[in-house]
């Protein structure tokens, strides 16, 4: 039996008070993995690669001025398409630190894109 992986984009923005400007940010999961293995870090399959790219192009003209992503292999490969065509370094984030990650969110004007997981 094969297993369906959604890709969901969900988008919301927040007005910042201290600025008084707006941050947008697009909540991205990670493409299709490829099967696990012994390993949690997997790669994308050659079907999540296709969707990394096509979510490059959709997001093409969306102003993205920066990119957060997990360390993981899957979540780094789905935002590459788009770092590379916004001619970005994708940061890093710490998927147990949420709270300390969304308070500097709120405190980044600009449009940002972080990639993840279901539970993060």
């Amino acid at each position: 039996m094969r297993r369906l992986t959604c890709f969901v984009i969900v988008l919301c923005a927040v007005t910042l008070s201290a600025y008084g400007q707006a941050t947008t940010v697009y909540l991205l999961r990670h493409a299709e993995k490829t099967e696990a293995t012994m390993t949690r870090d997997v790669p994308l399959s050659d079907a999540g690669q296709a969707r990394a790219a096509a979510v490059a192009k959709l997001l093409a003209s969306a102003g993205i001025t920066a990119i957060h992503s997990t360390a993981y292999q899957r979540t780094q490969q789905t935002a590459a398409p788009l770092a590379e065509a916004y001619r970005l370094t994708v940061q890093p984030y710490d998927p147990s630190a949420l709270g300390d990650f969304a308070d500097m969110l709120r405190e980044a004007p600009g449009t940002h894109v972080v990639v993840g997981h279901s539970n993060t």
